[in-house]
């Protein structure tokens, strides 16, 4: 009875740690494709939240969209009403 007990036991740890591997495979991948928000997410789900400070992959994800909104706006200035666009969103954010 304790061996089907402690063979029960190892194979719940191996899946588990399986999935933990996976996940943080999918996070690393996420991070690579510019989703931190949803990489942060998925640490904190399965509990390696250490892996990926959220201050630090958060930050870096906002200064990146900060930059891509800079050279959306000024690429738009070729098209005045993309412009308009432009300025009606930064009013609302």
């Amino acid at each position: 009875m304790n061996m089907l007990l402690l063979s029960h036991t190892l194979k719940r740890f191996s899946l588990s740690h399986l999935l933990f591997i996976l996940a943080t495979d999918v996070a690393d991948g996420m991070m690579k494709k510019g989703m931190a928000v949803k990489a942060v997410d998925l640490a904190y789900t399965f509990g390696f939240e250490e892996k990926y400070s959220p201050q630090t992959a958060l930050t870096s994800f906002l200064q990146k969209s900060e930059e891509t909104w800079k050279k959306a706006k000024q690429d738009a200035r070729d098209f005045p009403s993309a412009l308009v666009c432009f300025s009606l969103l930064a009013n609302i954010c």
